[in-house]
């Protein structure tokens, strides 16, 4: 390599020249290395790291290579891209202090008890809104007797909205059973009208004569169903819960035994079972249930009763 004599002009020419080339080649190589790490323009990375080593000779090369390697090896937390459920700046004051507001058993005391205050009962109304079990519309529907006028009108919002999602649903899924050809797609939709009036019945969202007909509304989609599937364990389920109800004790057994018969889960299905050999007096084969049963006792609903007939005792 020549030595260059930095006191003649040419010799700074020369040496630039040098210099320029090198950054050049800095900033290609360190372009092709950052490229495949960050989503950059890579032309944009070759103009700044040339300009950079330009500004700054012999040191800047230094520079750039630490930096670059820098680049390469340094880790980043993992970004959340979906947050838009979250209100990130807001989040630490997202969540309420924990504490209990109803204590066992109050629920109840709260909503039917005139004598307690109107906020508490709506704070009671309020958390029972959102998924209401069966339990909690019957408390829900207590509200409807009560002389808060806000009480009133809320409870009857609450229960408005729940019939009027499924009668939505129910007239969605008509519209498909009366206009489709497919008979795939009829079934489909008669299995969804099943349990959508199962669910009016089962939530008593509907008067008594208003029942009769979405009782004979279900056994009509049902015998089309089983008409294609005849060990359908879904619907078996759901007649025999029907019968069950209307006391059809003989019926609600024959669709309860098909499905278990079918491979549907039988610790779903024993309690139910149970009631219908209970009622029909058959007391010996609710303890044979309860006594053969392997996860009925892990159901803390349910747990008194397991131990009570699975106890040594004769009938």
């Amino acid at each position: 390599m020549p030595v260059i004599d930095f006191t003649d002009i040419l010799s700074w020419k020369v040496f630039y020249l040098y210099h320029g080339f090198i950054s050049l080649v800095l900033g290609i190589v360190s372009a092709y290395f950052l490229k495949k790490r960050f989503e950059t323009n890579k032309i944009i990375m070759i103009i700044f790291i040339f300009m950079f080593n330009m500004s700054l000779p012999i040191f800047g090369y230094v520079m750039t290579i630490g930096l670059v390697y820098y680049l390469l090896i340094v880790t980043y937390e993992k970004e959340l891209n979906d947050i838009n459920m979250i209100n990130m700046s807001e989040f630490e004051t997202e969540f309420p202090q924990v504490q209990r507001i109803f204590a066992e058993g109050s629920m109840q005391h709260v909503i039917l008890d005139d004598n307690v205050n109107g906020s508490l009962k709506m704070k009671a109304l309020v958390s029972l809104a959102d998924n209401a079990s069966r339990e909690d519309l019957q408390l829900v529907k207590s509200g409807l007797t009560s002389k808060n006028d806000e009480i009133r009108l809320y409870s009857f919002a609450i229960i408005d909205k729940k019939e009027r999602i499924i009668n939505e649903k129910i007239h969605q899924q008509m519209q498909i059973f009366n206009k489709e050809e497919s008979l795939e797609y009829k079934l489909k939709s008669a299995e969804m009208l099943i349990f959508l009036y199962w669910e009016m019945v089962y939530f008593e969202l509907s008067d008594e004569d208003l029942k009769h007909f979405l009782l004979l509304e279900i056994q009509k989609y049902a015998e089309f169903v089983l008409e294609s599937h005849p060990y359908h364990t879904k619907v078996h389920v759901t007649l025999g819960k029907m019968f069950l109800m209307e006391n059809k004790f003989d019926k609600s057994e024959e669709h309860f035994i098909i499905a278990i018969e079918k491979g549907i889960d039988k610790d779903f299905i024993l309690p139910y079972l149970a009631e219908v050999y209970y009622h029909q007096h058959k007391f010996h084969a609710v303890k044979q249930i309860f006594q053969q049963s392997e996860r009925l006792h892990l159901n803390t609903m349910l747990y008194p009763i397991v131990e009570q007939w699975s106890s040594p005792w004769d009938l």
